[in-house]
């Protein structure tokens, strides 16, 4: 028995090494350069292989499937590889929930269960009721890469818009359904990079913000029941494909907040505010401060946590008609251990 083991032991060692002797004496398959140069804070980067960014060109698809063809022998050989993938595809196997969302007393979440490869949408009548499938990816597309995911909710819980994402990719379309009468309805946009999305409390339309080349990420406003080709660009003129342009709701829904982020991650973001209730302006409330900030609107109060003369970040509070950082007021100080989550919620701040 012994010798049968080490006589399998060493055909499998022989077999990797002339596996990586072949790998080792063969070349890969060449990569086509093509160089790119961006200009990013007056630095220039190039980039030479951005024409792989492009996953559905035939180029792209025959390169991955000659790589593939390459690499296989040598992944397929290593010894006890199907024992470990089967053993990790077994640990992997448990039902798997994500963080709620509440509305209306009833829970929104995505949920993949032990025999799924991916995750549904789903929604709870209540924490201990039994969970109702509202969107499973599979009546979508068999094809297994394409993921979906929540994206708002309408407070009343009559609407919920979600996002289909194929194979991986940054972009995503989006649709609505109502909950209802479990109809999709017209209203969707298209594939896409999305920085926010949000339905109006009174669901006359939705806010969101799109990244377009060469213009760069912008906000817009859409009325249900109209052409999102026509939608109104309500923010983001006059910014550049290096900032990002956010869009958020106050938890009431009376307020819009716009950030702007400089870079990836980003050195500087600016915050804006507009008021729906008494539509005016949208306001400024940090625009040339050199820190990162995220916003939150409670009330007549605006939170930003914020790195600003804190490298383990803080809370700053100041009332919303507030013009200057004089005005802002430190409600959480910096510690020795930085401030990782912020949560607002009955009439409270929870910091991790």
């Amino acid at each position: 028995m012994k010798a049968t083991l080490r006589r399998i032991s060493w055909l499998a060692a022989a077999g990797f090494a002339a596996v990586i002797l072949w790998a080792a004496t063969s070349n890969p398959p060449a990569t086509r350069i093509e160089v790119v140069t961006d200009v990013v804070h007056g630095v220039e980067i190039k980039d030479p292989y951005r024409w792989l960014e492009n996953q559905e060109s035939p180029e792209t698809r025959a390169w991955i499937e000659a790589q593939t063809r390459y690499a296989r022998p040598l992944l397929d050989a290593i010894p006890g590889r199907d024992k470990v993938r089967d053993s990790l595809n077994r640990l992997n196997r448990i039902d798997t929930y994500n963080v709620p969302l509440l509305r209306n007393g009833r829970y929104f979440f995505t949920r993949r269960l032990a025999t799924e490869d991916r995750y549904s949408i789903c929604r709870r009548a209540g924490p201990n009721e039994k969970d109702e499938v509202l969107i499973d990816p599979k009546t979508i597309s068999a094809d297994e890469t394409v993921s979906i995911n929540i994206e708002h909710v309408a407070e009343d819980a009559s609407l919920l818009a979600y996002g289909i994402r194929q194979g991986g990719q940054d972009e995503r379309e989006i649709r609505i359904l109502d909950l209802k009468t479990r109809q999709e309805l017209p209203d969707r946009l298209p594939a896409a990079r999305y920085f926010g999305f949000r339905i109006r409390h009174d669901k006359a339309g939705f806010y969101y913000s799109r990244f377009r080349l060469p213009e760069g990420s912008r906000a817009y406003y859409h009325q249900f029941g109209s052409d999102s080709a026509k939608d109104a660009e309500i923010f983001g003129r006059g910014y550049g494909p290096t900032q990002n342009v956010g869009i958020n709701l106050s938890e009431d829904g009376r307020y819009l907040v716009f950030t702007v982020g400089h870079g990836v991650p980003p050195k500087k973001v600016e915050v804006y505010i507009q008021d729906l209730v008494k539509p005016g302006p949208i306001r400024p409330v940090v625009t040339d401060v050199e820190a990162e900030f995220r916003p939150a609107v409670h009330g007549d109060m605006v939170y930003l946590w914020t790195n600003w003369k804190a490298s383990n970040w803080r809370i700053l509070g100041a009332p919303l008609d507030a013009n200057s950082p004089d005005a802002w007021k430190e409600i959480v100080p910096e510690s020795k251990v930085p401030v990782s989550g912020v949560t607002y919620a009955g009439g409270a701040i929870f910091v991790n």
